[in-house]
């Protein structure tokens, strides 16, 4: 339970998980709803038009191990649609944050691939770069599905303290990349 302070009414809200994603619930005088979830921090309007109010939006990324097996299939499942969908039909289907592979691959090659510098991965546009495709990236399988909120990252150390310790030959041996 979160709360908000502003012109001196107190809100409080809960998320409330949905086979559709997540929806904030506001209470005040009465349950108040936002159709959601908001991709970003903004101003948004109450389902019933009573109040405005801006919102900060955070999206937790959690290391795969911590992912359960529905919330993976969900995530494989929209990143699947975007390997097979082209930009164009995405949009059509899923809204302007979809973008395809098509889109993601040449956004990659345009920026690395110039005889005179590579933007991609030279100095200090590997950082930004990167971080802006992986943002596109998560935008578009939110669009594709609004219950996967954010990327899950693989925290290679465990693998690789297994490795010194010679409990595994390689990262790659481990059980994160089984069909388990």
């Amino acid at each position: 339970m979160q709360f908000l302070k502003k012109n001196s009414v107190n809100w409080n809200w809960t998320l409330s998980k949905s086979y559709d994603g997540e929806i904030i619930e506001l209470f005040s005088q009465g349950k108040k709803r936002i159709d959601g979830p908001p991709l970003s921090t903004g101003e948004y309007e109450l389902k019933d038009g009573s109040s405005k109010l801006k919102l900060f939006v955070y999206y937790i990324r959690r290391e795969l191990r911590e992912v359960d097996d529905e919330d993976r299939e969900r995530f494989l499942t929209a990143m699947n649609v975007i390997y097979q969908t082209s930009t164009d039909q995405g949009q059509r289907i899923y809204g302007e944050h979809f973008y395809g592979l098509d889109a993601l691959v040449t956004l990659h090659h345009v920026g690395s691939a110039q005889r005179d510098s590579d933007h991609m991965h030279q100095g200090v546009g590997f950082l930004a770069q990167h971080a802006k495709l992986t943002e596109l990236f998560e935008l578009s399988i939110r669009a594709v599905d609004k219950s996967v909120l954010a990327l899950p990252y693989w925290d290679s150390t465990i693998e690789e303290a297994q490795v010194s310790l010679g409990h595994l030959d390689s990262v790659f041996d481990s059980e994160l990349w089984s069909d388990k």
